[in-house]
């Protein structure tokens, strides 16, 4: 058999073929072995890393959240981003503290 060379965004190659009985069966030509990546963190450094990362989730899901309320505000009516502000900034706060919860930390 070839080797096959492909690029990176292709994992596997299957071909179907037909059976006598009329079915279909795959066969895999070529397949992308898996391998795990090594963590390039030290063990001392695993919590503040996974903190660190919760941070930045939990901005992502505030911004993402008071994103889409403020549109939303925006196209209902006239200053209404501004009128529903606050409850628009409470929800995405919330939204954002879920994301982020204390109690889940590894610490």
């Amino acid at each position: 058999m070839q080797v096959v060379r492909l690029q990176n965004v292709v994992d596997k190659v299957t071909l179907l073929q037909k059976n006598p009985s009329g079915g279909v069966t795959p066969i895999i030509l070529c397949e992308k072995s898996r391998k795990k990546k090594k963590k390039k963190t030290s063990g001392a450094m695993r919590g503040p890393e996974v903190v660190a990362e919760r941070i930045v989730d939990a901005q992502k899901a505030f911004a993402d959240t008071l994103s889409k309320r403020f549109r939303s505000s925006q196209r209902k009516k006239t200053n209404g981003w501004l009128i529903d502000m606050g409850n628009n900034l409470f929800r995405a706060t919330s939204d954002g503290g879920k994301k982020f919860r204390l109690a889940r930390l590894p610490i």
